[in-house]
């Protein structure tokens, strides 16, 4: 897997082409067709903005660039700045809405600012008059970046099938970021008061929120503590205030897998080509339970193979990363029913396309700052081995996080933090009902406290919507929510036309796939 391989699998999942896999957040599809804009200069434009003319590999025009210093301790008000990285791209067209949107990154660990070409590609349209912000989160990106190494590279394919926190190895990170950051201090609040103050500094009053999966958590957090600022907000991929991560990934993943399963026994080629789908699954799991499988795989023509060890857990992890997106939904019955008959290459060359993007994109310091703080601890307020129970993934994620937060600091939470954000804030709310990791109950859950709230259920998205049929749908849907600010009227019907391919029964459909990858 060489760099340039790496780097289109990047591009592949962020920008959601053909069979993308959504950067670690937005459940938004990618544009029909790329659009181009060439505004008028951005720095007499936008002079006002404190900000320096840039430009943005992979985007046409002009962008602002910047970078604002914050208090690392927002209370005390001494000691450590830090600074935040901020890209704003300013709207291509002449009449310019006074409130811009700002992009909340998923994770947690992920930055916004990271992604601007990306985002100003598909949100062209939007851009035609609002300006797009986006500013890397307290320790993402460019803003004082808390990363860790983790297991993993072209020359131990084997780390990429290990668990990603490794509690020495978390304990030498966290020594190690010590020197230069408290981690205590980056949580989500304290992250959100930053980006009210940049909002300040910026020069804007109302806002729009943006957010897929832990931005979605972000943003209300934002929305709760700064309501008199914002003017609507579109959440994709809805997480709960409740759903303490990673615990409910396993409840979420056996939903998942257990509806494409449902779902290919309803299909008559699925049917025919695997019909027992639903007991080779089972019997994969368990067999794995019993002792691992073994694989040999060469990612390149006459290189040597390499020897992967799979365990249960792992399996049950990168079937659920699999199923996030739905261009990537249609082989995972193929991947079961050959791993039943003990081919594991699919699935290894599979999980090599999500594996290494996963653990370069994450912040491990800052996703532990947020995890060891507002979810592990909480753990003891539910019914765990209930939520555990009778799913594939089991206690593999959620124990590796309690081992990892034992090695890290745990920072202060306020005390509702965890109640449902409730604030009179137009508000769209999208799930995919095959979600895998932020199933449609938490929007459901989110809905209930917004009074000026709609949900849109995606009947086949994941936590992606890309790679299905119609994406305009959804892209019209919150153009026009952000063009009036409100709800009212959307017609949302056009969900219902969003298909994902058919499934996959031949085996060349894999090479298919990852030969539009460049692997």
């Amino acid at each position: 897997m060489n760099s340039n391989s790496l780097k289109s699998r990047l591009a592949f999942v962020l920008l959601g082409l053909t069979f993308a896999l959504s950067g670690c957040g937005s459940t938004r599809p990618a544009p029909a067709s790329a659009k181009s804009a060439s505004p008028p200069p951005a720095s007499s434009r936008h002079a006002r903005l404190p900000l320096s003319s840039c430009k943005i590999e992979g985007l046409e025009g002009e962008a602002l660039c910047g970078s604002y210093p914050v208090w690392e301790n927002r209370d005390t008000r001494t000691g450590r700045k830090i600074s935040l990285k901020v890209v704003v791209l300013p709207a291509t067209e002449a009449n310019v809405a006074p409130d811009p949107v700002f992009f909340f990154a998923g994770g947690p660990g992920d930055g916004s600012a990271s992604h601007a070409a990306d985002t100003g590609r598909e949100y062209a349209d939007l851009r035609r008059h609002r300006d797009l912000v986006m500013v890397d989160q307290r320790g993402t990106g460019g803003s004082n970046l808390l990363q860790c190494p983790v297991p993993g590279s072209e020359q131990d394919l084997q780390g990429y099938f290990e668990p990603m926190l490794q509690p020495e190895a978390v304990r030498k990170c966290r020594e190690e970021l010590e020197k230069k950051a408290d981690l205590k201090l980056y949580t989500t609040s304290i992250a959100m008061d930053d980006i009210d103050e940049v909002r300040a500094w910026l020069g804007y009053d109302k806002i729009n929120l943006e957010g897929g999966s832990y931005g979605t958590r972000a943003a209300q957090v934002y929305m709760r503590r700064h309501p008199e600022h914002v003017r609507s907000a579109a959440l994709f991929g809805v997480a709960g205030m409740t759903q303490y991560l990673p615990l409910y990934h396993a409840p979420a993943g056996k939903r998942s897998l257990d509806l494409v399963v449902a779902a290919c026994l309803a299909d008559t080629a699925c049917q025919k080509a695997f019909p027992n789908l639903a007991s080779e699954l089972a019997e994969v799991v368990a067999r794995l339970g019993r002792e691992p499988a073994n694989a040999r795989i060469s990612l390149e023509k006459g290189k040597p193979e390499v020897a992967i060890r799979i365990e249960r857990g792992v399996f049950a992890e990168e079937l659920r990363f699999m199923l996030y997106q739905p261009g990537l939904t249609p082989l995972v019955p193929l991947v079961i029913h050959q791993a039943y008959q003990g081919d594991w290459r699919p699935f290894v060359r599979l999980s090599l396309v999500w594996e290494p993007l996963l653990r370069g994109i994450l912040a491990i310091g800052m996703h532990l700052s947020v995890t060891c703080a507002e979810d592990v601890p909480y753990f003891d307020r539910v019914n765990v081995q209930e939520i555990l129970a009778g799913t594939y993934l089991g206690d593999y994620r959620s124990k590796q996080q309690i081992e990892a937060c034992r090695e890290w600091v745990r920072g202060e939470i306020p005390a509702d933090f965890h109640q449902p954000v409730s604030v009179r804030v137009p508000t769209l709310l999208v799930s995919g009902n095959f979600d895998p990791v932020t199933p449609p109950q938490w929007a459901e859950e989110a809905a209930r406290h917004l009074p000026l709230s709609l949900q849109v259920l995606v009947p086949e998205g994941g936590h992606s919507l890309g790679g299905l049929t119609n994406p305009e749908c959804i892209e019209n849907l919150e153009q026009k929510f952000f063009e009036q600010g409100s709800v009212d009227g959307l017609d949302t019907s056009c969900v219902k036309t969003m298909k994902r391919r058919p499934f996959a029964t031949d085996p060349a459909a894999i090479d298919e796939v990852l030969a539009a990858l460049g692997g």
